[in-house]
Order: C-alpha cells, then sequence, then structure tokens
C-alpha cells in the first residue's frame, strides 16, 4: 500500500502524571481523542508518534503503509510506521532493565542510540537521515517541575521548570 498524504494527519500525544500519581497519555488526532491511562501495576507510559488505543488506531493510517516518491526521497520505500515499532520495543527493552530511575536515569533513557550506541531514524533518540529529535520532556508531577531542552536527549542542557 502506497502512501498520498493529501491532508496533514495530526497525531498528538501528551503524558501528563498529577502528584497522586495518576498518569495518562492523551492521544489526539484531527477528528477525536482518547485518553490513555497506564495498565493496572504500571507506573509509567510513553508514546512513539503512534497511536495505542485501539480507538485511535481506527483514524491511524494502516500499519503496512509505505512512504511513495511524493515522500521526501530519504523515505521513499519505508513503512510509515516502522520507526515508531522499533522505537516502542527499545522503550519496552530498557523499561524492563530498569524499574526504579531518577532524572539522570531518564535522560540516559531518552539518550538512548540503541543496542550498537549508533544513533539513526529507529533510536529512542532520534537523529538518522531524515528524522530529529526537536525536544526532549521529561516531567516529575511529585515536586512540581518538568525539564524541556530544545535538541536530540544525548545532547541536551536541560532547564527546569516549575508548575
Amino acid at each position: 500500500m502506497a502512501l498520498v498524504l493529501k491532508v496533514r494527519q495530526l497525531l498528538i500525544n501528551c503524558c501528563r502524571d498529577d502528584a497522586a500519581g495518576d498518569l495518562a497519555s492523551l492521544e489526539l488526532s484531527s477528528t477525536r481523542s482518547h485518553l490513555r491511562r497506564s495498565a493496572s501495576g504500571e507506573d509509567v507510559l510513553f508514546h512513539t508518534n503512534a497511536f495505542f488505543s485501539e480507538s485511535m488506531r481506527e483514524v491511524q493510517s494502516p500499519d503496512d503503509v509505505v512512504y511513495n516518491d511524493r515522500a521526501p526521497t530519504p523515505l521513499h520505500g519505508r513503512r510509515l510506521h516502522h520507526s515508531s515499532e522499533v522505537r516502542d520495543r527499545r522503550f519496552r527493552e530498557l523499561l524492563e532493565q530498569t524499574k526504579v530511575f531518577d532524572a539522570e536515569g531518564l535522560r540516559t533513557m531518552m539518550a538512548d542510540h540503541g543496542p550498537t550506541d549508533s544513533p539513526d531514524d529507529h533510536t529512542v533518540c532520534v537523529h538518522g537521515s531524515y528524522w530529529h529529535t526537536t525536544a526532549s520532556l521529561q516531567f516529575f508531577p511529585r515536586s512540581g517541575r518538568m525539564r524541556v531542552a530544545y535538541d536530540t536527549a544525548c545532547r541536551a542542557t536541560y532547564k527546569e521548570v516549575g508548575f
């Protein structure tokens, strides 16, 4: 299946946690939204630029869609969701290895360049032939603060912001 984007698909995932530990991710498209919560017994949520909930996957492009020759050259022939799927698996691996982590552990996880330590379009910290992480955000709701860097996580200089 070839992908022809005539109307830009809007995909926004926003994670939020409150001081009581209620964790949620707002999945938002141009036509609907869904508030995704962590699974029972889990205290973490992440996203990799794809929808997780079934109701939102209904409006997401199918899994077998590939970029055609109308897309930027480095993307020709690639599956649209491949990068997201690879990063999702890597996040899961890293989370299995690290059950409890602090701000530095979170920075390290977000700066991951995969098992070969070579960044590309499919690593958690994305900087490859086309895609590039533009911002890194870390939320610490119990202390009412967040850290923001407008760069890849591996090069991030975080600014702390209270909320």
